[in-house]
Parts: C-alpha cells; sequence; structure tokens
C-alpha cells in the first residue's frame, strides 16, 4: 500500500508537472499568436498608408489630416468640409503664431462642433457675425476676429482636456469655447487614424500595451483545457483575439455614471489650468426638443453621468444654449433643425441659428463686461 501510494503520488506529480509545462507552452503560443493578429487588426483599423481623414494621436485620439477636401452631395443631405494647412477644419490657412491685430477664439468638442456632416461650420457663422458686430469690435480693440475649429468628431469630455493643451494652446487662444453635448460625458476615449507620425516599433507598443499586456495571463483557469475541450465542461477560453480586441477598442462608454463625470472632471480640470475663462456651452441633441423622456439604459447614463459631471464643476457656468436658441413652434422646424430622420446631427439652418446665438451671447457679455 505505501508503494502505491508513493506511485500515485508520483504519478500526480508528474501529471501536473507535464500539465503545467503544457499550459505554460500554450500561453507563450497563444501570447505570441495573438500579438501578431492583433497588431495586425489594429493596423487595419490605423492604417499607415496615406489615406483617409485621420491620423492617429495617441493623446487626444486623432487628428485630422492637413489640406483635405471632403464633398458628398448623392446623399440625404450635402457633406462639404476641408482642412487647411494645421489640419483644423477651416476655409482658408493662417499662421500658427497670432498676428498682433487678430483676436482668437477657439472651439473644442465633438462632431456637434467640428460640423463634418455639414456644408456649414457654426464657427464660422459665429465668426462672420462678430466681425460685423461694432460692440464686438470695440470690446475686443479693434482687432479682427479668427474663430479656429478644434472639433473632433466622436470624442468625449474626457479628451477636451488633452485637445485644450495640444492642440488649442499653441495657437494663442484669446478666447476658448468648449462645446459638449450630455452623452460626451459618459463616452470613453476615441481613437481612430492612420499612424503615420508613430514608428512601427511604438505603434506596436501601444496597441500591445491598450490589449494583451492589461489580459491576465496568469488567472488559474486552466486555459489549455478550457481551449480544446472547454466547450464540453462549460469552461471559455480568456485569452482569446476577441478578448483582446475588446480591451483594444473598447466600449463606446463608461459603465457607471460615477466613473465617466469624475475622469471627465479630470480632463475639464487640465483644461482650466490653460483657459481658466473658458465659456462652456451645452449644445441641445434633437431628442432634447421631443416631448417624451427616453428611459433607455443609454439616455440614463447619459443623464445621471452628465449630472454628476456638472455638480462636480459647480464653479463652472453651463450655459444651456436650448435657452438661447429660439424657441420653435412646430414639430417641422425642429426637424428642420436637424438632419432628420437620416441623421440626428444638425442641418446647414440648425447650425447657423447656432452660430448667432452663441455671437449674440458672446456681445452681450463683452458689453456687460465694458460697462
Amino acid at each position: 500500500m505505501k508503494r502505491f501510494a508513493q506511485s500515485l503520488i508520483l504519478a500526480v506529480i508528474s501529471t501536473l508537472l507535464s500539465y503545467g509545462l503544457l499550459e505554460a507552452g500554450y500561453r507563450i503560443w497563444a501570447y505570441e499568436s495573438i500579438k501578431g493578429k492583433i497588431i495586425a487588426l489594429a493596423s487595419s483599423q490605423f492604417p499607415r498608408a496615406e489615406g483617409g481623414t485621420s491620423i492617429y494621436d495617441p493623446l487626444t485620439g486623432y487628428r485630422y489630416r492637413s489640406n483635405l477636401k471632403v464633398e458628398r452631395y448623392d446623399g440625404p443631405f450635402p457633406i462639404s468640409w476641408a482642412t487647411n494647412n494645421h489640419g483644423h477644419i477651416a476655409r482658408e490657412d493662417y499662421p500658427a503664431q497670432k498676428p498682433a491685430g487678430e483676436f482668437r477664439i477657439g472651439l473644442i468638442g465633438d462632431s456637434m462642433t467640428a460640423n463634418v456632416t455639414n456644408t456649414v461650420r457654426w464657427g464660422d457663422v459665429l465668426q462672420d457675425h462678430l466681425n460685423t458686430s461694432e460692440a464686438w469690435r470695440a470690446s475686443v480693440g479693434g482687432r479682427s476676429t479668427r474663430v479656429i475649429n478644434f472639433g473632433l468628431d466622436g470624442i468625449g469630455t474626457v479628451q477636451f482636456g488633452a485637445v485644450a493643451s495640444e492642440l488649442a494652446a499653441p495657437f494663442g487662444i484669446d478666447l476658448l469655447i468648449v462645446n459638449l453635448i450630455k452623452p460626451d460625458v459618459a463616452r470613453r476615449p476615441y481613437y481612430r487614424g492612420a499612424s503615420n507620425g508613430l514608428s512601427q516599433a511604438e505603434f506596436q507598443k501601444i496597441i500591445l500595451s491598450k490589449s494583451i499586456d492589461k489580459m491576465s495571463w496568469t488567472e488559474w483557469q486552466p486555459e489549455l483545457i478550457a481551449a480544446t475541450i472547454g466547450p464540453h465542461l462549460g469552461l471559455k477560453p480568456h485569452l482569446t483575439l476577441g478578448a483582446a480586441a475588446a480591451l483594444l477598442n473598447g466600449p463606446r462608454h463608461y459603465a457607471r455614471a460615477d466613473e465617466a463625470a469624475t475622469t471627465s472632471v479630470q480632463s475639464f480640470r487640465r483644461l482650466l489650468g490653460l483657459f481658466p475663462r473658458a465659456v462652456f456651452l451645452v449644445h441641445p441633441v434633437y431628442q432634447d426638443y421631443l416631448n417624451r423622456l427616453d428611459d433607455s439604459a443609454d439616455a440614463l447614463l447619459f443623464r445621471e453621468s452628465f449630472e454628476n459631471f456638472r455638480a462636480l464643476m459647480g464653479e463652472v457656468d453651463f450655459v444651456n444654449m436650448i435657452d438661447r436658441l429660439p424657441k420653435p413652434s412646430s414639430q417641422q422646424e425642429i426637424d428642420s433643425w436637424y438632419n432628420v430622420p437620416a441623421d440626428q446631427h444638425n442641418s446647414d439652418k440648425g447650425l447657423k441659428l447656432y452660430g448667432e446665438a452663441i455671437a449674440i451671447l458672446l456681445i452681450e457679455r463683452s458689453s456687460q463686461a465694458t460697462r
């Protein structure tokens, strides 16, 4: 019996050691296999070749390529926009260094500021309106006003601080306007675009740090068994390309409203450190005009995230622009301000109204400041 027990113990130990070696070997193979596949996947999402509208930026998420011209007139609504020599959505080039006779306003926001689903930008409307206002020109010492659009479609407030420091600060901005929609607060960081500005080694390092390096490679689950006969035992493998891709791309929104709000506050503290007199606008979306409350999970997350964020940023005056826009007389008029039903971004008409409303707001504030 003693000899049998010793043989049994030896067999168990040998089996465990053998499986341990196989498990370790499988995990090494899985790491290298997934590593190659995730880099290939990321390279297809963020192509290194020239082309597309965006360039990957690890700090801001991305930026637009310079000297673009994008047009589409055969869709449900017309689209026409261009970028200048700096990659800003603009009608013309301008120097990075501010000329002596120029007052500069910078805009930070998402697609409601970038206006890449339009032929009109509310920032251009704002610039034109201010430059024809004698009251405004007097308030800025007779200087001409240039509005620079740093908007990036798809980003959230968590990225606004980086946009302020990396994109806006070098351009001598005198007044920063931060234009957000309530769902922006719930958005996780958003990345896209070609990675032309990075070396291959830098690109791979970033991709791995956001994907397989975040996976738990030392957990106790028998990964080799899960990957082979796991389906028959109710086990699912954790070390998969799908898991790495989920980490790389991530969910679009934070899971909890408190996390979303806290992260956005950190971003805004960074922004306020650079632009303490920034103006903060809440841009109304189409749903804000509907006479029904959306009680979906996403809508609840958006509302709670924004309210938590606003409470934490108590010292900031958020201007709710729905109160500054004309009161719509009908649902038909509301619809005319947006690209519905095909898209819920503002229409060209809606952007013209929005730019004019912001111009009136700034002129009123400038007049109050000079009294």
